[in-house]
């Protein structure tokens, strides 16, 4: 589903039966009728197609955290945790509208910025609001995956890496224009914070 430039090939499965199908890349503004809840959903669902691991490999294995994690700056899309607390903040865009293509760069900066701010207590009630559950949801997301994780370490390890802004910010569409991607080559040459910034285009099945 999603594919990041120079990375390899990644595959969507879409199968009734779990099997997995490789996915054909559609010409530019070609979206099959999927749309951007689609392609949320679908990532949120399957995020080792997120290609993490090619642009930080500090980060993952992704566990998702929820949809739409209320900030001041609005809602995110999509957050995902790793066993060491990092979070990855991932942004779903169709690329039709080219004021849209370079709003959603600092869009997802402004999301980062507002959640460098938090505590690990505002990440827990945010996630916890947002999938409607209670009690250290972040924590226990990541228990399930990972029993042997500690979790006053890792809400240690979480709170350091969200003052630090150390987080992966990705942004996943359907392409990937030249003034975007310079923009992003640009961000991550000149950051001061700790994140890691990629883009990801999509194709459909």
């Amino acid at each position: 589903m999603l594919e990041k430039t120079m990375f390899g090939e990644f595959f969507l499965i879409e199968q009734d039966d779990g099997s997995s199908k490789r996915a054909e890349r559609l010409t530019f503004g070609d979206t099959s009728g999927r749309d951007e809840a689609w392609l949320r959903n679908t990532l949120f669902d399957h995020p080792e197609l997120l290609p993490v691991r090619d642009i930080d490999s500090s980060f993952g294995p992704l566990i998702p955290l929820c949809k739409e994690l209320q900030t001041k700056a609005g809602p995110l899309d999509l957050a995902f945790i790793d066993p060491n607390g990092h979070l990855t903040l991932v942004e779903c865009k169709l690329w039709r509208n080219p004021e849209a293509r370079r709003k959603v760069v600092a869009q997802v900066l402004h999301y980062a910025q507002a959640i460098s701010r938090w505590s690990y207590s505002d990440l827990q009630r945010a996630v916890t609001q947002a999938r409607r559950g209670e009690g250290n949801v972040p924590f226990e997301l990541v228990r399930k995956e990972h029993p042997s994780v500690n979790e006053q370490q890792f809400v240690d390890a979480a709170s350091i890496a969200m003052r630090s802004g150390r987080f992966l910010l990705l942004i996943a569409g359907d392409g990937i224009h030249d003034d975007v991607g310079a923009l992003a080559e640009l961000i991550n040459r000149n950051a001061a914070a700790g994140f890691a910034f990629g883009l990801g285009r999509g194709c459909a099945l």
